[in-house]
């Protein structure tokens, strides 16, 4: 079944928040495009590789600290690039390198052994080294720093030939302080005695009284300043020319990254939100079956609840008290289905069960239109036909209050109808109703089910637990009382419903009754056995863990006791060779040394002893055996893998589907011999693959037959890209390589090397991982 989507129906449930919650991890901004609704799939192999991704994701999440930086915008920058050859805006080569610092990062986090674009990772070190991230070019660099030295030895020349001026010229000076006119330092003087220097007069005070001049020695000292500073100018303007070259040349390698960074940074930051919502991976069944979930906007105000259908129910009908939880609970298992067909994870027990839906529709709310005149009826109308129409066999419908804003009777009617009509047509329709008639009608039925949200009467409070099989009371007289209408007309309403009560109803009511009754008894039950187990297996673990204790206790003291035997040795030998000189006998010698011998046998004693203890465990302990080479489900995820090796007892080598290798206790494998599959088994011999082959000097028949070995091990080791030298010679070689390249699924991309690598005699080809 291929996924589609109802917008409409995904909105009204809520998904499009819950998509805004998870955007607020994102590292890259231009990935807000990339999480959006239409992600919601009913293709199972695109789910299934998604959730081999989220494994792998959440597993490297779980390894430790993660050390990703966030993504600026590259696209405008990118664009501009293609349509314009002036030099690039130095803010856009900082933010282009910030862009690829990222990058290398994330594809560190997918692997430890990632190795950067030697050109790209020396075009961003030297960004960070000439440039601020305000496209500043750094007066520290090399480059720079000496010009700047040069500007301000010139400029301090100058400052000294000024005071020394202004001091040997004290009566024909204006001001202490020399001044700045058009950027050259100028010595303010007395109009009447200009005659007394040599200098060009560049201005004069609005009085005239003072004459700006620039004696002759002056300006060569002001011309060396602006020489110097167009020397560092032109150094600067030099430094952002090569590095707008450099990113010029690189930038169709750094749009091939975009997409890859999206793919990245929507794996990120979904795994992000399942880690923080708790969530976790629930399987895929013909079958609904929510155990503990929440709703994820909720948050730690969500109440979970459990539901479970049998395969024949088609639909539900909730009823029961206003503000009671019927539409949250509603919306809660069409929002939990429609995140599981995104992610495959939810935030509920991994117990659960869930089937693919291909439409989300719905109608919940007060959809009436003010402007088109159209009553609140008439507008659910409008939504149940377009409903009625969407629907086919694998929808999943919300009717909020069906048939309500009209008459009772015809409520009913109508109601039972669409409820009747949506049963054939639809995989699941859940509705809310206060009808009576609805609810019977559910009573009678094979694959419809009546279900309340539990209530307490006393506080007036839902206690948000869904009961399935039997309807609810609106509690609307109880609820009329607590908000303080008049008494009369409660015992007014009383009456008129004793009054209209049949025998049936009463019956109903009766079995309701004795229904909850039952229910509330094996919910006790089923608490007090949860209860009991979970005892039993805090016992277990109390006694494993006091084992455990006495155990490293044990092996603590023996270490204790080895360095202190050890001390002591050495101090009693340094006795006998200080008292050997002395007068002491050899008696006094041997007693010395049976000593030591004594503390060598207490020691071997003790060592024996742990030793003995710790074969007892592991004899106690029954070993699980797998074999090399056998198809195993890890975790609790359950994860694909294939055993590599026995590392010890009840300890084995695990390889992944997605190349990650681990070391895992047998109690977390569980073996896949029984399960039919028709995957591709993996290979015993484990085959590597090189970054570069060199097949020149082989005919092509033997070149192809490598490369098909070559990609097969790259693929296996998770390797997404390498490069091959072919030469140039006749060209034979290179073109049916080429052809071969194009021809094979998992070859997302090919092209010639850079000049410098190789340029036609070398081809870099990237592979797609994730077919």
């Amino acid at each position: 079944m291929k996924g589609r989507s109802d917008k409409k129906g995904l909105i009204l449930i809520e998904l499009d928040k819950v998509l805004d919650d998870v955007k607020k991890n994102m590292l890259f901004p231009e990935s807000e495009s990339y999480i959006n609704i239409d992600l919601v799939t009913g293709d199972k192999d695109k789910l299934e590789s998604r959730r081999s991704s989220f494994d792998f994701f959440l597993s490297r999440l779980e390894g430790g600290e993660v050390d990703l930086d966030s993504f600026p915008p590259i696209s405008p920058i990118l664009r501009n690039i293609r349509i314009s050859h002036q030099d690039i805006d130095a803010a856009d080569i900082y933010s282009a390198a910030v862009f690829l610092s990222s990058y290398f990062k994330s594809r560190r986090f997918l692997s430890d052994e990632f190795m950067p674009d030697e050109n790209d990772e020396l075009f961003v070190n030297d960004v960070f080294s000439y440039l601020d991230a305000q496209g500043g070019v750094n007066l520290s660099h090399p480059r720079i720093y000496p010009l700047v030295k040069e500007i301000e030895k010139k400029k301090d020349e100058r400052s000294r030939y000024t005071l020394s001026f202004m001091k040997e010229n004290a009566e024909i000076v204006m001001s202490e302080n020399p001044s700045f006119r058009d950027q050259r330092l100028l010595i303010p003087i007395r109009a009447e005695k200009k005659g007394q220097i040599k200098s060009y007069i560049h201005s004069s005070s609005s009085s005239g009284q003072t004459l700006y001049a620039e004696p002759f020695a002056l300006v060569d000292l002001n011309n060396s300043v602006f020489l110097a500073e167009d020397r560092l100018r032109a150094e600067i303007m030099k430094i952002k020319h090569e590095l707008s070259e450099r990113l010029r040349y690189i930038s169709p390698y750094i749009e091939k990254k975009v997409e890859e960074v999206k793919s990245f940074d929507f794996f990120y930051t979904f795994s992000l939100w399942i880690k923080k919502n708790r969530a976790e991976h629930v399987e895929l069944a013909d079958t609904l079956s929510l155990i503990e979930a929440r709703h994820p906007l909720l948050y730690e105000k969500a109440v979970p609840i459990s539901i479970t259908l049998d395969e024949n129910v088609k639909a539900i009908v909730f009823s029961g008290a206003n503000a009671g939880g019927k539409t949250v609970s509603m919306k809660t298992i069409a929002l939990l289905a429609a995140i599981n067909q995104i992610t495959t994870y939810i935030p509920a027990s991994g117990k659960s069960k869930l089937p693919l839906f291909s439409f989300f529709l719905a109608d919940i709310g007060d959809n009436q239109d003010i402007l088109s005149d159209a009553s609140t009826f008439s507008a659910h109308l409008k939504n149940i036909r377009h409903v009625t129409e969407k629907a086919d066999k694998n929808s999943l419908v919300l009717l909020d209050e069906l048939g309500s804003g009209t008459d009772p009777k015809e409520g009913s009617a109508f109601s039972i109808a669409t409820l009747e009509f949506l049963k054939r047509k639809a995989r699941l329709t859940l509705v809310s109703s206060h009808y009576s008639d609805v609810k019977n009608y559910a009573y009678v039925s094979e694959d419809i089910i009546n279900a309340s949200l539990a209530f307490d009467d006393k506080s007036g409070v839902s206690l948000y637990k869904i009961i399935a099989g039997l309807p609810g009371d609106s509690h609307a007289l109880s609820a009329a009382r607590r908000a303080g209408i008049n008494a009369e007309i409660i015992k007014k309403a009383e009456d008129l419903l004793k009054d209209n009560s049949s025998e049936s109803v009463s019956l109903i009511n009766s079995l309701i009754s004795k229904s909850r009754s039952l229910d509330k008894k094996i919910s006790q039950a089923e608490n007090e056995r949860r209860t009991l187990k979970f005892k039993k297996e805090a016992l277990e673990k109390k006694i494993k863990e006091n084992d455990d204790i006495s155990y490293s206790l044990e092996k603590e003291g023996l270490k204790e006791l080895n360095r202190l035997t050890d001390e002591i040795k050495r101090k009693l030998e340094r006795l006998v060779m200080e008292i050997r000189t002395g007068e002491l006998d050899s008696k006094k010698i041997k007693s010395v040394k049976d000593f030591i011998s004594s503390l060598d046998k207490e020691k071997e004693k003790v060592s024996s002893s742990v030793e003995k203890k710790r074969k007892e465990r592991e004899e106690a302990e029954e070993e699980i055996i797998f074999s090399p080479g056998e198809l195993v489900f890890c975790g609790e995820s359950r994860s694909k893998g294939k055993i590599i090796k026995k590392v010890r007892k009840n300890q084995y080598q695990v390889a992944l589907e997605n190349g990650l290798k681990l070391t895992l206790s047998a109690s977390l494998i569980t073996s896949r011999s029984q399960e039919k599959s028709t995957s591709v088994s993996f290979s015993v011999e484990k085959k590597n693959a090189s970054y570069v082959v060199d097949y020149r000097g082989l005919s092509l028949a033997e070149a192809k037959e490598k490369l098909d070995a070559q990609i097969e091990a790259a693929l296996y080791s998770n390797v997404s890209s390498f490069s091959i030298i072919h030469g140039l010679g006749d060209g034979i070689l290179m073109r049916g390589l080429h052809e071969e390249l194009k021809n094979n699924p998992y070859v997302s991309s090919y092209y010639f090397a850079r000049p410098e690598d190789g340029g036609m005699g070398k081809t870099y080809v990237a592979l797609n991982l994730d077919l």
